[in-house]
This record gives structure tokens, sequence and C-alpha cells, in this order.
């Protein structure tokens, strides 16, 4: 899974937060990030747990110290639903510590991840040709200001039940950005915008 270029890590990280030292990266470092992750991920793992259906966790959250950065992975994502089991992998990311308590982040998911059934472990297969995630991550406020993401070459490979054929699903790309700033009062706002465009020759296929 490729992360984003340092480039262009560097020039959001520039746009998004104030020019100041950034804090040391080091173990008090990576521990005070741990305990964010898992806080910024306890109210979904709680709802999976209680009511057995949603976001599930394999393992803890590891978050490790490397250079200027945390290496961080959140260890077999998986949401379970009354269809079936979306089977997600490892998340792993990059995180840089800004001076104002945010994270500059560039993330990558599993490029395969399968939707699976009682009957079926691979009823649906999602793969990612490419990937880049950056986004900028305020822990005290639980909010994800600044978002440029685009996942390109989806499919979706659909099996075929009853009798019944298969299809496929695919997409060019899909997109998503959020550029948020922080008003007098307190609140944010700015543009959100998500998008997804299929190619030429169709977007479903028979299987």
């Amino acid at each position: 899974m490729r992360l984003l270029s340092i480039s262009l890590m560097v020039a959001l990280l520039a746009f998004a937060v104030p020019s100041f030292a950034a804090p040391a990266v080091d173990e008090a470092g990576a521990a005070k990030l741990k305990k964010e992750v898992e806080d910024a991920l306890a109210f979904s793992l709680k709802v999976g747990e209680s009511t057995g259906e949603g976001m599930k966790m394999d393992g803890q959250v590891q978050v490790t110290p490397s250079g200027s950065y945390y290496q961080v992975k959140i260890p077999g994502i998986r949401f379970d639903m009354p269809e079936g089991r979306l089977n997600v992998g490892n998340v792993v990311m990059n995180a840089s510590p800004a001076d104002d308590g945010a994270y500059l982040v560039s993330a990558a998911i599993p490029t395969r991840m399968t939707f699976a059934t009682s009957n079926n472990p691979e009823a649906a297969v999602i793969t990612i040709g490419t990937q880049k995630s950056a986004s900028v991550w305020y822990p005290a406020y639980n909010n994800v200001t600044k978002l440029d993401s685009l996942y390109g070459n989806i499919a979706v490979a659909v099996t075929g039940k009853n009798g019944k054929p298969g299809f496929d699903v695919k997409l060019d790309q899909a997109k998503v950005v959020r550029n948020l700033v922080k008003n007098a009062d307190g609140t944010w706002s700015g543009p959100d915008s998500d998008s997804a465009g299929c190619n030429s020759s169709g977007a479903v296929a028979g299987g």
C-alpha cells in the first residue's frame, strides 16, 4: 500500500497549520497518539460490541516513532451487519505532529477487501488500484478539518447466487475533499465534497 508522497504532505502541512516548531517524535508522543486514536475509535467499537453490528477490530492500535512522524496501524478492521461482514483489514497511517495539537496524516487502506456471508466467504470482492489520502486531524475536536483523498481503478466483483450470474461494478475514481476553517465562535465551516466517476465503457458488466 503506497502512502502519499512526502512533498504533498509537506505542502498540506504548510497550508493547514501554523508555522511553529513541531513536538518531538518520541515514545511519550507515541503513547499519547495511541490513546488519541483509541479514543477516536471508542464510540464506534462500543456500538459494535454492544449491538453485535458495526465496527470491530482485531488486536490493539500500534504506534511507532519513525524519524519525524509516527507509524500507526489499526489492525483487522471489519464491519458486521445482518447481511454479512465487510472485512477491511489493516489500516496504516503516517502521522506528523504539529504544535497546535493537530496531526498531518497520510493513510492507506487495503487494496483488497471482501464481503462475507454465512455461506460464501467472498460473496463480493473490492479492489482498489491506486490511492492517496492526506488529512489534518485534531484529536481535541475529533475532527478532520482538511482532507484530500483520491482512489482509482475501483472494482467490485459480486458472486452470483441461486443460479443467477454475478456482476462487476467499476469506477475510474472516487474523490473526497474537505477544507474547513475555524470560525471566531469556535465552530468549523468550509467546503466538503465527494465525487465518483465511471469509465466510458460502462460501470456494470454481467459476470
